[in-house]
């Protein structure tokens, strides 16, 4: 255990110094927006504000920008029509992301590099973002919400948190006629798949699959979530705006697996506005109920075609 912790700490020590160097090289640490917080996020700010902004603990803070590697392989592309969202302080995305989101009470516009630690870590985030990766993160505010904002009525169905709390604590209303062999994903939302569910061919692209998907509003209180109805359509894996990024990215990861739930922030899914429409308001919990299915393996279809020939 010792000698882990001495490794870890040698590590650490060498990406603080890799970060350092690159924050110098780039110029950064000359300029007058250079910061040097004691997490270990080094980052340039724009222009202060004149008027500072308030972001507090519940806020619901969107931006536009890049995630990039140190290689610049880019890893989320966030735009004026699909925005990023959080909850600050609350949001399960990690803790760098929390700390610029409170940075921006001064300015619009970050660069930063954020140290593994404060974000997948270890772990990573497979596939998207390796084991130890240090984040280029470059960031505009775009708006924010503060949590008072939210209907009184929003709270009815519980929030994000309520949500984890009941998952934690075991108390969880999830529908085990749906879901009966669960295996819990990696995801920034509450996801797992049923471990016996299983298509060898795989959610890979190319493949033509039917999907059917169940979509509501979650709730720790049984009795009180708002079911949206069912949907199924058809479609090529790899094609753009069938299924949702949050959902697809998961199915990528398990690619295998064909009978998923999820649940997360309304923000997450369907952006910082909710969709008024329905009912969903953006500190409302998300839930998703989906299964798909091979149509036609068009990859091996076009494999097969090819040895014949």
């Amino acid at each position: 255990m010792l000698d882990l912790i001495e490794l870890n700490q040698r590590n650490a020590e060498k990406e603080a110094l890799m970060i350092d160097s690159v924050s110098r090289s780039w110029g950064w640490q000359v300029q007058g927006g250079f910061l040097h917080q004691a997490s270990g996020i080094q980052l340039i700010q724009g222009p202060l504000l004149d008027d500072p902004r308030t972001i507090e603990k519940g806020d619901t803070l969107s931006w536009v920008g890049r995630v990039m590697l140190m290689d610049s392989t880019l890893l989320f592309d966030w735009t004026v029509e699909q925005p990023f969202s959080l909850v600050v302080d609350a949001s399960n995305w990690p803790v760098g992301f929390h700390e610029l989101a409170k940075r921006l009470v001064a300015t619009n516009a970050l660069s930063a590099l954020v140290p593994s630690h404060l974000a997948w870590g270890l772990s990573g985030w497979p596939p998207l973002v390796p084991q130890d990766a240090v984040l280029w993160m470059e960031i505009e505010f775009f708006e924010s919400h503060p949590v008072a904002a939210v209907p009184a009525a929003a709270s009815l169905a519980g929030n994000w948190n309520d949500i984890i709390d009941a998952f934690e604590s075991g108390l969880w209303p999830s529908d085990g006629s749906w879901i009966q062999h669960p295996e819990l994903v990696p995801s920034p939302c509450i996801s797992w798949n049923d471990s016996t569910a299983i298509d060898e061919t795989g959610f890979v692209n190319g493949a033509q699959v039917e999907i059917s998907m169940r979509t509501f509003r979650s709730s720790v209180f049984l009795g009180n979530e708002l079911d949206l109805g069912w949907n199924e359509w058809s479609f090529r894996v790899g094609d753009d705006q069938q299924v949702l990024p949050i959902l697809e990215g998961m199915m990528r990861q398990s690619p295998s697996r064909t009978r998923w739930e999820c649940h997360c922030p309304v923000s997450y899914a369907f952006g910082n506005q909710g969709v008024p429409s329905v009912g969903l308001a953006p500190n409302d919990v998300v839930g998703f109920q989906w299964e798909w299915s091979v149509v036609s393996d068009s990859v091996k279809d076009a494999s097969s075609a090819l040895i014949a020939q």
